[in-house]
């Protein structure tokens, strides 16, 4: 108890609360006082009294990564008046550009940033399963964000022909590559503690130990939150 008085003397906090699921001998509890420490002891949740769909109901919850790789780009070419649509898989240094001529970005780039603003909560990645090696992702539009105006705009593909260069319009873009999916099964305690109910579980995600911590509180406020530790 010394030690974590110590402690926290030395962060920016304003309260110390000790909690022990066994509760406190009379002795520490009288040493906390000394020290301005509270003490509290977690009671098991009565059934029914929160309405979340995870604090005192879930046995465990499933944890999910994903690591992603472009392998290959595909991109979709509206038709003009003398070509017809096409799919096109470029380089993935291939340059695109905006209505006007001006350079926008690479393939690479368009590709990794429709990456990164993937939509999670989708079925195909609410429902993996661990033995996944590719995935194939695609979406319409293919738009990149204009730096000057923050809207979404049109990219082209130039087309290089003896009689000139072309830009055509790409209408959707598709990426494939290899996946690496690791699950783990986090199983969760249910407790509450002055009012607030909170489910706790720790397990492996690869080779990363992961905190999973759900609380509710007395007015229906939720929370729930995951602490990773490092590899």
């Amino acid at each position: 108890m010394e030690e974590m008085h110590s402690k926290h003397l030395r962060l920016p906090t304003n309260v110390l609360v000790l909690v022990s699921s066994s509760g406190f001998t009379r002795s520490a509890i009288e040493k906390a006082r000394q020290f301005g420490i509270a003490t509290a002891v977690p009671g098991e949740i009565e059934p029914g009294r929160f309405g979340t769909e995870v604090v005192g109901k879930l046995d465990a919850i499933w944890m999910k990564s994903f690591t992603l790789t472009v392998g290959k780009v595909r991109l979709w070419v509206e038709e003009s008046a003398d070509r017809p649509a096409e799919i096109v898989v470029p380089f993935l240094d291939t340059s695109l550009f905006f209505e006007d001529g001006d350079f926008a970005m690479s393939a690479q780039d368009l590709a990794q940033g429709f990456m990164s603003s993937v939509d999670l909560e989708n079925d195909a990645m609410r429902d993996a399963l661990g033995d996944e090696e590719f995935f194939t992702i695609g979406r319409d539009p293919a738009t990149a964000i204009e730096p000057e105006s923050g809207e979404a705009v049109d990219l082209y593909l130039k087309k290089e022909e003896p009689t000139g260069n072309y830009l055509r319009k790409i209408t959707r873009i598709e990426i494939t590559g290899p996946a690496e999916v690791t699950v783990a099964e986090i199983p969760l305690t249910h407790r509450e503690l002055n009012g607030t109910g909170y489910s706790a579980g720790a397990a492996k995600l690869g080779d990363r130990a992961v905190l999973v911590v759900a609380t509710e509180t007395p007015s229906g406020e939720t929370s729930l939150t995951a602490r990773f530790g490092a590899p």
